[in-house]
């Protein structure tokens, strides 16, 4: 196999990987559906009750930013659209390039085979791909299992991102064929690729380094770079947070059973891949020898801290906040897909602990604001309860249900009574700098619909860290409401009221 790959000592053969091709039952339904998927317990809600398939399909896609900068699809009257209850925007030129939802999708949707949820210790979203879900093979047709994983996809791919696959569970009676497999990769085009950061394949099998091998002529030498083989679930602890993943109880319980030692990841970025140091537990904090010295550090610390411990500057805001974006707003501006982008592994955490030491930042010596925007989200990401607080997750959801003519007085009320003055002082800043990004977006191609996808899942999740894709669009969509209403909703003078509710 080549060099190209991440090789680690195999973990224990399952079932017999005996690689079947079965073909499948199903007719392909091509039928576009533009009314609301059922949900269920186990079923993954795709379109918001008050919005088409194509309104909602714009709230959570965003349009590709080419290498030359250009913008091939924007999204943000149709986006607009959904947020504020308003009619369907004009056709939109890049139908063509984007998966409808089709009636089929709902046999798929059930099993819960990708997901979305949490992020990597860079702030970036991770998808998730189970094994052990696929059903057997005659039960499913595979080429709507593609055009599904391609329409999910989707509301993910134009910003930086890592894959999951957990690959624990692939058997005989359920594994896809190789030619299904080819396929999958020649229809996985840039638009899918070309973001991608990592690729960790969980509990590697012979069947899967020997199919990897034999699909070498059709990988390229960038994609093998990405891929890295992990024999044990706690070795991902040094780069994504499994708390926040999705991970199969099957996949856990196998994990337990292995006899495996677990390695320390062999990336390309090495240095980063170390625990950020856990905030001070409140035992920790009552005393003990060193508790004067160690209280000093975490009082100094930005990140994975509550914001009530945060060490904030006059304005009410972490430091960390108000320096990336000072810098941001000198530099940054006009800077493309700024907020999509982010630096190598190694310098996000090199800076992050710089803060973390309660260093003065120079973020001009550096001189990348891709860094800026990336420590941002990493900081909102990393909170332990999110900006929006968990209380408040259910009320922004079902905004959708309000009318329109309401929406914006609705959150200015409830934000301005429900949020923690500290919060409310935050999310204030912060989305007034947003608003301001928006501003040159004929420049940075940043729309507010563009912002919102890559900053809203950032501003509030709920306690259950897997996400479904109408949840991303109703937080999506909640976040272009402030944007676009900022001034509206965060009047110069507004203060949050103090409340008993908190």
């Amino acid at each position: 196999m080549s060099g190209a790959f991440t090789t680690t000592t195999d973990t224990s053969e399952q079932n017999g990987d005996r690689s079947t091709s079965q073909s499948s039952t199903f007719p392909r339904l091509s039928k576009p559906v533009t009314t609301t998927a059922p949900s269920s317990a186990q079923s993954l809600t795709v379109a918001p009750s008050n919005a088409s398939t194509k309104d909602y399909r714009s709230a959570t896609s965003l349009p590709d930013i080419g290498e030359t900068g250009d913008v091939h699809r924007d999204s943000r009257s149709a986006t607009v659209a959904m947020a504020t209850g308003e009619g369907a925007s004009a056709q939109d030129p890049g139908d063509d390039d984007v998966v409808e939802y089709e009636e089929g999708f709902k046999m798929v949707e059930k099993y819960n085979i990708i997901s979305v949820s949490g992020s990597d210790r860079d702030g970036r979203p991770v998808i998730v791909i189970s094994a052990c879900r696929l059903p057997p093979s005659y039960a499913i047709n595979h080429d709507v299992l593609l055009r599904y994983g391609k329409y999910f996809l989707d509301k993910i791919v134009e910003q930086d991102y890592t894959l999951l696959y957990c690959h624990h569970g692939l058997r005989s009676h359920n594994k896809p064929s190789f030619s299904w497999l080819r396929k999958v990769y020649a229809e996985m085009d840039r638009k899918y690729k070309k973001n991608i950061k990592k690729v960790y394949v969980l509990h590697p099998t012979n069947f899967i380094r020997v199919m990897l091998s034999l699909m070498k002529p059709f990988l390229n030498y960038k994609f093998g770079r990405k891929l890295s083989y992990v024999n044990r679930l706690a070795e991902l602890e040094q780069v994504l947070y499994l708390d926040k993943l999705d991970i199969p109880d099957e996949v856990k319980q196998y994990d337990l059973s292995l006899k495996v030692p677990v390695r320390h990841l062999a990336t390309s970025d090495s240095r980063s891949v170390f625990h950020t140091p856990l905030p001070l537990s409140g035992e920790e904090e009552k005393g003990g020898e060193a508790s004067a010295g160690h209280a000093a550090r975490a009082s100094r610390r930005q990140f994975g801290v509550r914001l009530e411990n945060l060490q904030l500057d006059d304005n009410n805001i972490p430091k960390v906040l108000s320096t990336c974006v000072e810098y941001l707003e000198k530099k940054g501006m006009e800077v493309v897909g700024i907020f999509r982008r982010s630096p190598a592994t190694a310098t996000i955490q090199t800076w992050k602990e710089q803060f973390n030491k309660g260093h003065e930042v120079d973020l001009e010596s550096h001189g990348d604001p891709h860094l800026a925007a990336v420590l941002i989200k990493l900081f909102l990401r990393e909170l332990p309860e999110p900006l929006l607080t968990f209380n408040l997750y259910d009320p922004i959801l079902a905004l959708k249900s309000r009318p329109t003519e309401e929406k914006v007085s609705v959150v200015h009320i409830m934000l301005r009574e429900r949020l923690p003055p500290i919060n409310f002082d935050i999310l204030k800043y912060l989305v007034r700098f947003l608003a301001k990004v928006s501003a040159h977006e004929e420049v940075n191609k940043m729309s507010p619909s563009n912002i919102s996808i890559v900053i809203g899942p950032n501003l509030i999740w709920g306690t259950n860290p897997v996400a479904s894709l109408a949840a991303l669009g109703d937080i999506n969509s909640f976040t272009l409401l402030l944007i676009n209403h900022s001034s509206e909703i965060f009047p110069e003078q507004t203060k949050a009221s103090k409340t008993e509710e908190y």
